[in-house]
């Protein structure tokens, strides 16, 4: 198994933490708003998190794992 490691700018680290909704769910999964945000967050392990969450009011929440939709 290969790790990549990717390399993300300060300015894409500041557009991450605003689109961060600072809500979680289920086991601690961070919530973006974003699906953008989602599948970057999840891809980067940003805060050592590979998982993200996709919440919009009226929906019902899309979860992200290492960048790919799960659910």
């Amino acid at each position: 198994m290969m790790n990549t490691i990717i390399q993300i700018s300060e300015k894409h680290l500041h557009w991450l933490k605003t689109e961060n909704m600072h809500e979680t769910i289920g086991y601690g999964t961070p919530c973006y708003s974003t699906t953008r945000a989602c599948v970057i967050a999840s891809m980067i392990g940003y805060k050592g998190n590979y998982k993200a969450c996709l919440k919009r009011e009226g929906h019902q929440p899309l979860f992200f794992v290492n960048g790919k939709l799960v659910a």
